[in-house]
């Protein structure tokens, strides 16, 4: 099945969560769990999308009258191939649709807090990472267009600008992908530098997880996380 170019519906434009940036903060807030999942979205015609536009598969059997829902199957190698490939894959299960609009999932909700302080926040994402979440999502009760993302550490989609090769024990391999942000060498296995060690991916996009930018704009302590197939632009987390 062909996909014709598409635009998102306008029944539910997805929203994008900022990043905590570790304060107080003040009103009533939802207080949800973060799945590492992969994000369906409807085109519109109606039919599963990711954040990029790019067709889901799988999906029929999804409520239509869901616009917005994270995919989660408990890993998300596992998801990634449950929804990407067009054929050779059973529908996707029901237990894997988090709704996310027009309703959430009561999966993911953990609660109301009023006027949350930090270290509320911070004992809720320890309590949530330890249980296998990737962290946590925090709506404005009085603003529900208002998100924030709370983790553990920093994560950034950045494209690949070049290939660094290896020395040492990794010579003829990849050693690091180079960002405008600095290499990344760290966490890539063995046999992932063998595989990637091909200039036809320059221009993809990594998620990379780091502790800070340094006043030079450029990753302290990046480690390579996964390439992200489901996004087409840089945006830093």
């Amino acid at each position: 099945m062909l996909y014709a170019p598409c635009r998102l519906s306008m029944v539910k434009v997805m929203i994008k969560a900022k990043a905590w940036k570790e304060n107080d903060l003040e009103g009533k807030w939802e207080f949800e769990r973060k799945i590492d999942g992969v994000r369906m979205l409807r085109d519109d015609a109606g039919r599963p999308v990711s954040r990029n536009l790019k067709p889901l598969f799988n999906l029929d059997g999804v409520d239509s009258a869901i616009t917005d829902a994270e995919i989660f199957t408990g890993a998300w190698e596992t998801t990634v191939t449950a929804v990407k490939k067009q054929t050779g894959e059973p529908p996707v299960k029901e237990e894997w649709v988090y709704s996310l609009y027009p309703e959430v999932d009561k999966r993911l909700k953990l609660g109301v807090v009023t006027n949350p302080t930090a270290a509320t926040i911070n004992k809720m994402l320890e309590t949530q990472v330890a249980l296998g979440d990737e962290g946590l999502i925090l709506r404005s009760v009085e603003d529900p267009s208002k998100w924030l993302k709370v983790k553990t550490k920093y994560t950034a989609d950045v494209r690949i600008t070049g290939l660094q090769a290896g020395g040492g024990k990794y010579v003829g391999v990849l050693g690091a992908f180079m960002t405008n942000y600095g290499n990344v060498g760290t966490g890539l296995t063995d046999a992932q530098r063998a595989e990637y060690n091909n200039p036809a991916l320059i221009g993809s996009l990594i998620e990379v997880e780091y502790m800070e930018l340094t006043n030079g704009g450029k990753f302290r302590h990046p480690r390579f996380v996964r390439f992200r197939t489901d996004k087409d632009e840089e945006s830093f987390q």
